[in-house]
């Protein structure tokens, strides 16, 4: 319905039949703010809604009415296409419909004689019937300067709802995506063909114990993990597009490997050292940072654009609903009577601050915001850190069953393993007594290695958290989030 209302404004834009006015300079080729809430409401709600009974848009669109579990707070101060690129791009997963005033209410009768007692009115009704408030900053004015909408703050507060701000989609988000992407692709191509060319010096520099590939792993973690700390800023580029060299050069150096020795297993005499699985474990890490790098590009530029929606929250609120100013002194007077009355004035302003520092404002952000302080931007979730954590968490185990079993197949036609076999029940005495017990792991069988199941439990574990992670509420995955890096040690915060 709300696309449906976009296009229909365009529309009525494009016509000429939704104009600019003394109030509302607004530019018809404009496609990101278009026309005010004030004025749409003027020339094109209420002369098609006049038309049809003077019923509201949404009992037009819907005569039999619908179950509210979304309330959306706005102030008619955005631009309609402002307004719903960002309650499309924020609409929460768990709810199917929406009260939104300038929709729900019949803006061709008297409204305010429907608003004249506030926790009797349609907004107060609505409210205390969606478990969920989204919050639309505009980009005119805080919408916490208006009466009205510091009272839906205040009954969502005293109601103990999940408080939501309304983003729109990062610009030029696809463009950036692509030109990074692209950037990874062209240098992974790069090293891996120069490595994979260049055999004899490759060999070279891999044989002597490997110690290289530490250096390799640092020089794409490291970068990585400093960039998805750091805020956003130059600094934070540069060091992703350093993390995006130094990713493409991992795969390029493990992939070559991977090619010039694929087949081979080494060190089966110490128990196995590496094989074909480990090697494309090597290339799978560095192509999932490869793919990190991309979503710290992704999370850097959401963050900046939930800094800007910050921004636009505070843009002339004070900090005191106190301060809201109404077009009409009556209802300010019964709304400041109310609110003064409950005693939650403090606690209402609180949870506004919360929203606008942490982005989400619910009862659990706000008690932990109160025991350990507000962390700006704490309510989203990090993509990179989402991708690594999982990732890394699943590969461990699925890696050491495959590695497990390519070793034993490659160590059952050893002659050792042979030997070791036909020692029978006396193989582990006397293979400990002469101190090569742990040449022979692979010719154990991978059932009878107690590591083989716990690896594969916890690959499992992995599998099952995701349905759990998209299951719990939305302003806890952050939370489930971190504590999981923070399990897997990858120190992200």
């Amino acid at each position: 319905d709300l696309l449906q209302f976009r296009r229909l404004a365009q529309r009525y834009v494009a016509d000429g039949r939704l104009v600019a006015t003394e109030l509302d300079q607004f530019s018809a080729s404009d496609d990101t703010i278009g026309p005010c809430i004030h004025t749409v409401n003027s020339q094109l709600i209420l002369p098609i809604t006049s038309r049809a009974g003077k019923a509201s848009w949404a009992l037009m669109l819907h005569p039999e009415g619908l179950l509210c579990d979304l309330f959306i707070t706005h102030a008619w101060a955005e631009g309609v296409y402002e307004f719903v690129d960002k309650v499309i791009h924020s609409w929460p997963s768990c709810a199917n419909h929406a009260y939104c005033c300038m929709l729900s209410n019949p803006q061709g009768l008297d409204v305010g004689g429907l608003i004249g007692t506030p926790r009797e009115s349609p907004f107060a009704r609505a409210l205390f019937a969606a478990p969920c408030m989204l919050v639309v900053p505009n980009h005119t004015c805080s919408i916490y300067t208006t009466v009205w909408c510091a009272y839906e703050a205040f009954l969502a507060c005293s109601e103990s709802k999940v408080i939501l701000t309304a983003s729109a989609p990062p610009p030029h988000l696809v463009r950036t995506l692509i030109r990074i992407s692209c950037f990874i692709a062209v240098a992974a191509s790069i090293a891996l063909f120069v490595f994979t060319t260049s055999r004899p010096t490759y060999l070279k520099m891999v044989q002597p114990g490997m110690e290289r590939d530490s250096f390799v792993l640092l020089g794409f973690v490291v970068p990585l993990l400093a960039g998805s700390m750091l805020r956003p800023s130059k600094l934070t580029r540069a060091i992703l597009y350093a993390n995006a060299v130094s990713s493409s050069f991992a795969f390029g150096w493990f992939a070559s490997r991977a090619i010039h020795e694929w087949g081979t297993v080494h060190g089966l005499e110490a128990g196995g050292t590496e094989n074909g699985t480990t090697r494309l474990h090597a290339v799978l890490i560095a192509l999932i940072f490869c793919v990190g790098t991309v979503l710290a590009e992704v999370d850097c530029l959401y963050l900046i654009q939930c800094r800007r929606e910050s921004r636009d929250l505070r843009r002339g609120y004070t900090g005191s609903l106190r301060d809201a100013a109404s077009t009409d002194p009556e209802d300010k007077a019964r709304i400041m009577e109310e609110l003064q009355a409950s005693g939650l004035e403090g606690d209402v302003d609180t949870a506004i601050e919360v929203l606008l520092v942490t982005g989400t404002s619910t009862p659990l952000w706000r008690a932990a915001s109160l025991r350990v302080g507000m962390i700006e931007q704490a309510s989203q979730v990090r993509l990179t850190q989402a991708a690594l954590t999982w990732a890394s968490w699943a590969s461990i185990g699925i890696v050491y069953v495959v590695g497990r079993l390519e070793f034993w197949a490659a160590g059952r036609g050893n002659s050792a393993c042979r030997h070791w076999e036909a020692k029978g029940a006396n193989r582990v005495a006397e293979a400990s007594a002469l101190g090569v017990l742990e040449a022979f792991e692979v010719c154990k069988s991978p059932l009878a290695d107690p590591d083989t199941y716990i690896n594969a439990f916890g690959a499992l574990e992995a599998l099952a958290w995701l349905p759990l992670f998209f299951s719990i509420a939305q302003d806890q995955r952050s939370f489930a989030l971190r504590v999981l890096a923070r399990v897997m040690g990858l120190g992200m915060v």
